[in-house]
């Protein structure tokens, strides 16, 4: 799955380069989130899942490529609900097709999204939902 910067994440990071502005949140502690749809720049489009057992998991991140486009991937498993089996189902038993990247375990500023890989994938009662090292990969365009 892949996904870009979002222009509030584009501007929290300029403001830590150009202007020595802490970025939002704790530094270096990301989180992942899954989503209705994809959620775009700003997050209208769907809304954060709901469901038993279901909360945003820290995500790690590898060096950043120099390639252009620049990238980075997550450098460990990402783990919802501890790796364990979810006790029902998540997003109404509909299918869960986007991510989004936030500065804090709730709210905070969402500073990139995109959509997975499978936008099938349904997560029902005794599922486990774990993104392997390297499946999320963030581009910096």
């Amino acid at each position: 799955m892949a996904g870009t910067f979002t222009n509030a994440g584009s501007k929290e990071i300029l403001d830590y380069i150009g202007n020595n502005v802490a970025i939002d949140g704790t530094p270096g502690t990301l989180y992942m989130a899954l989503w209705t749809a994809d959620p775009g720049d700003t997050g209208a489009s769907g809304a954060e899942i709901s469901g038993t057992s279901y909360a945003r998991e820290v995500i790690s991140w590898g060096t950043p490529t120099t390639a252009n486009p620049a990238s980075m991937a997550n450098d460990a498993p990402v783990e919802f609900n501890g790796g364990a089996a979810v006790g029902g189902d998540w997003n109404s038993g509909s299918a869960i097709p986007g991510f989004a990247i936030f500065t804090h375990v709730s709210s905070g500023v969402m500073i990139a999204s995109g959509t997975l890989t499978d936008q099938t994938k349904v997560v029902t009662n005794g599922d486990t939902v774990t993104f392997a090292t390297a499946a999320v990969t963030i581009t910096l365009t």
